[in-house]
């Protein structure tokens, strides 16, 4: 590598660092015990030797502290394996930091409350709409709604244009 030096390992009393550079010189890979790592350039597999994407890990990414900043560009699947603990969803509006939606360990999910005591519990203690359902389809008689069942069999109907109740299964759609 005409002089250029590939791996470099340097100590100190309170720290040490490895650096690999290319065989034109650029550092790629530092390893720096007391301050920034990192690696650039090409794909990083842990716990396989295929990587197919910047980074790839292949078994389970434990975190023990601290927060999780995740972003994505597709579907995602989101776990949380501790067992009596919620999932939950925060967001910040230049000024605060807020939960937004919970979802608790026994499946309960809140919106605008950090303690839902139902499947889904809506809370907004503004006074503003709490729920919102839109169809935006443009043909005659097809209107938005909520069908309350039970077993299965329509029982109330709230449309958008009135609120229907059905005693009888010739009244049901």
């Amino acid at each position: 590598a005409s002089g250029i030096q590939i791996v470099s390992i340097q100590a100190s009393s309170n720290n040490g660092q490895i650096q690999i550079n290319d065989s034109g010189g650029t550092d790629r890979i530092l390893l720096n015990s007391a301050g920034t790592s990192y690696i650039r350039g090409g794909n990083l597999a842990v716990g396989t030797n295929s990587a197919a994407s910047i980074l790839t890990v292949e078994g389970d990414i434990r975190q023990t502290s601290g927060d999780l900043l995740f972003a994505m560009g597709g579907n995602a699947n989101i776990k949380h394996l501790t067992s009596g603990q919620s999932i939950t969803f925060d967001t910040n509006n230049g000024s605060s930091i807020a939960e937004r939606m919970r979802i608790k360990s026994d499946g309960k999910v809140g919106i605008g409350t950090t303690s839902p005591n139902v499947r889904l519990h809506i809370a907004d203690g503004s006074g503003d709409t709490t729920l919102a359902i839109n169809n935006s389809t443009q043909v005659t008689g097809n209107t938005a709604r909520i069908d309350l069942r039970h077993n299965g069999i329509t029982g109330s109907q709230i449309k958008s244009s009135n609120v229907e109740d059905f005693t009888s299964s010739e009244n049901r759609t």
